[in-house]
């Protein structure tokens, strides 16, 4: 009898990425009004908020986790808040908070790691997420004079904007991609 669920199987890879490079990343698709957006599981077992960016594919959001995780590894974690800025192979990045309410209570934007924390008794620290968010052709962040308008449709801010997706809120169906798991 197999009393595994796509759910439980989800976890063990979640798990087993975590225990082999440090966090698993979890790509979504995006819906028609939203961009793609990705996530991290397993930064807060290091001490440090999760990740999330918008409006890249999985494979582009993962390079930038890795670089986060490496910054860890050696000791210097990024700088969260828009007066840091971190330089990534020669792109500048920044990462923001993302409060509260906007991953907590029915949203979608980190749901599996609030599941795969809830599942496994609790968070571990506490609790957090910050917002990659990665320049535009001239190597402007959003909220830099010159940004081109259209990277906040792209990626909107999540410290600006409350997160809003076409979706019933707490889904990951058939649109989750998963990334390294």
């Amino acid at each position: 009898m197999d009393d595994f669920s796509i759910t439980d199987e989800l976890m063990f890879r979640v798990h087993g990425a975590i225990e082999r490079r440090g966090f698993f990343t979890m790509g979504v698709l995006g819906g028609p009004a939203s961009p793609p957006w990705s996530y991290t599981i397993g930064f807060l077992e290091r001490g440090h908020p999760e990740l999330v960016t918008l409006g890249l594919a999985p494979e582009s959001a993962d390079r930038l986790f890795v670089h986060a995780s490496a910054l860890l590894d050696e000791g210097a974690p990024p700088g969260i808040g828009r007066s840091h800025r971190h330089d990534w192979n020669g792109l500048t990045i920044g990462l923001i908070d993302v409060p509260w309410v906007q991953w907590t209570e029915g949203s979608d934007l980190v749901s599996g790691m609030v599941s795969y924390y809830g599942m496994r008794g609790g968070f571990p620290c506490e609790p957090g997420v910050a917002q990659v968010v990665w320049p535009d052709e001239a190597g402007h962040l959003a909220w830099d004079r010159g940004c081109d308008p259209t990277m906040r449709e792209v990626q909107p801010l999540l410290d600006e904007v409350a997160w809003d997706r076409d979706a019933e809120p707490g889904t990951c169906g058939p649109e989750c991609d998963l990334w390294h798991g």
